[in-house]
């Protein structure tokens, strides 16, 4: 493609460490680049992605607001991406800071989740054997929240009435569970929206425009998220 003589590159990679080297000859051919989500590294021209630590807040809010009547500790478990997926330390960050505000609030485990539907089922499940007062869970990306709404299945609870449930993405499978009542809400990305910003920030760097960034360090661009629930759900699923 840079061969060819593009006028800008939109990327979006599975693996970002292989990114500098492609960086680096699209900006000989002075082709500017720009990263979609996941993750960066190199001296790439815009980073645009979903502001995940605000969504990691708005999840331990979201919490919070409807656990405020229950009496004594609300003790919680935080379901982790695994270390080094570079969306997973935000999204834990925001919501441990928060909730570390409440101190009627205790975070007892903070697993690790394999980012699969198994690895949330197992923290899940681990977690309610050695706490079974627990009265939310966190999963910083919905197929754990699937495996965790199986583990609460499994023990005889609900991801609402029972134990608190707030997953990650807005996914599918999430929303058709927070339909129907087995978990509590989700905290939605918009990659159509990344989309169309990378489009729009690629044009205003190929134009040699200003780009107005959320973190100018780091060059990167925060796409809002919102919280998803049952009120709202039906709204989001794909017809």
């Amino acid at each position: 493609m840079i061969n060819q003589g593009i006028s800008a590159l939109i990327n979006s990679p599975i693996e970002p460490a292989a990114l500098p080297a492609l960086i680096d000859k699209a900006h000989q051919a002075h082709i500017p680049v720009v990263i979609g989500d996941v993750g960066v590294a190199g001296k790439y021209d815009a980073f645009i992605l979903s502001n995940n630590e605000d969504g990691g807040k708005l999840a331990a809010q979201y919490m919070i607001d409807h656990l405020k009547d229950k009496p004594g500790t609300k003790e919680v478990l935080v379901i982790e991406l695994t270390p080094g997926v570079a969306v997973g330390v935000p999204r834990t960050k925001g919501f441990v800071d928060e909730i570390k505000k409440h101190s009627d609030y205790k975070i007892v485990a903070s697993l690790n989740g394999l980012n699969t539907v198994q690895g949330g089922y197992q923290a899940a499940q681990n977690t309610l054997s050695a706490s079974p007062n627990l009265s939310g869970i966190y999963a910083t990306n919905d197929p754990m929240a699937e495996g965790a709404v199986q583990a609460l299945k499994a023990a005889g609870k609900n991801g609402v009435k029972d134990v608190f449930l707030v997953g990650f993405n807005g996914d599918p499978p999430a929303l058709e569970l927070i339909k129907n009542g087995e978990m509590a809400a989700t905290i939605r990305q918009d990659p159509y929206g990344q989309g169309k910003s990378c489009v729009e920030i690629a044009t205003k760097l190929m134009n040699n425009e200003t780009v107005e960034y959320s973190d100018p360090a780091t060059r990167s661009v925060f796409f809002p998220v919102k919280v998803i629930d049952k009120e709202n759900a039906d709204q989001f699923v794909q017809k």
